[in-house]
């Protein structure tokens, strides 16, 4: 009798697709105000265990709560919220999708990250654009993928999914996979749970996600503080000659790939809003991103070996004699 039931339901529910495609395809929809969707931020876990007193030992990233509510680098172990890199981002919606009906496949979102700079009341702020990406025959990769037509394709000011959707798997790539990898994370969930983060949209306490407002993307996300704020203890400086790089005043770009920004949060919100309904909420989450972790390191390296270059020749002199004062003190030889 329940399996009558349900049956029926799935047949309802595949009767209201046909008549009304486009309430929860996102891929379908014709309008913004047509948008049946939910909202999503992606920042990404970025490597900043440079600016501390003494270098973190190694260890994964803390959740996202414990990030956004601690005031140390001790306490975030050497991690901080950052925008993300330009780049690729993959969603997949997982089940369960109650309202599609039992028989239901989630959808794989496939988006690029583009990125350009722009100046705003005197401040560097970063326009990101997410462009949604489909496959052209409309079933998998085989035939490679296509932007959005017409206007949309231009991009969106954020990663979304179906209204519907709670649970995703999400990962993002500097660069786009090949197209038998999308396919095979498409069709294998054992494949995802190895590779992809599991997100719940829903759940208040999720270890990569929060609720998306004002008060949190100026408590989370480093580029949309204001530069005093950024790093209590680093400054913003003027000049960017190497020989005056200091540790002690210098901002978070100056010591990594990306550089910083001072981002307006209640832009973003103001666009999000715009696609919620009474008592909905988007989310920002929090991704893994292990090759920009070990650029982030390479970077810094490198720049401290170019100032302590800089340093030493700078101080040739004194560190010449120095040098030498100490090996006459170490000496045991009482004519010298």
């Amino acid at each position: 009798m329940t399996t009558d039931i349900q049956d029926r339901f799935d047949k309802l529910i595949e009767k209201a697709y046909e008549l009304f495609p486009q309430n929860l395809e996102v891929d379908n929809y014709m309008q913004p105000c047509d948008c049946d969707i939910k909202p999503i931020y992606p920042v990404r876990y970025a490597y900043v265990n440079f600016f501390g007193k003494e270098l973190e030992k190694p260890a994964a990233p803390p959740d996202i709560h414990t990030l956004m509510f601690s005031s140390s680098i001790e306490k975030t172990k050497g991690y901080a919220a950052r925008l993300l890199r330009p780049g690729w981002i993959y969603i997949k919606e997982e089940a369960p999708l109650t309202a599609r009906g039992s028989k239901a496949q989630g959808l794989l979102h496939i988006f690029k990250y583009c990125v350009s700079e722009r100046e705003a009341n005197g401040k560097k702020q970063r326009v990101e654009k997410f462009k949604k990406y489909m496959f052209l025959n409309r079933k998998d990769a085989s035939e490679g993928l296509i932007p959005e037509p017409g206007i949309r394709g231009e991009g969106h000011p954020f990663l979304f999914v179906a209204k519907d959707v709670i649970n995703i798997s999400i990962a993002y790539s500097e660069h786009p996979w090949h197209a038998s990898v999308l396919d095979k994370m498409n069709g294998s969930l054992a494949l995802r749970q190895k590779t992809m983060q599991f997100i719940n949209l829903d759940k208040e306490q999720s270890p990569f996600a929060v609720k998306a407002s004002v008060k949190y993307f100026r408590k989370l996300i480093v580029d949309y503080k204001i530069q005093q704020e950024q790093f209590a203890d680093i400054k913003a400086i003027i000049e960017k000659d190497i020989n005056e790089l200091d540790l002690a005043t210098a901002r978070i770009g100056a010591l990594t790939t990306q550089e910083s920004y001072e981002m307006d949060a209640d832009v973003i919100i103001k666009a999000i809003n715009g696609y919620l309904h009474l008592h909905e909420q988007a989310r920002i989450i929090i991704l893994h991103d292990p090759v920009g972790r070990q650029r982030d390191i390479a970077e810094a390296y490198s720049i401290l070996h170019l100032w302590q270059q800089s340093y030493n020749a700078s101080n040739i002199y004194p560190l010449t004699i120095g040098f030498y004062v100490e090996r006459l003190k170490a000496t045991k030889d009482p004519a010298l």
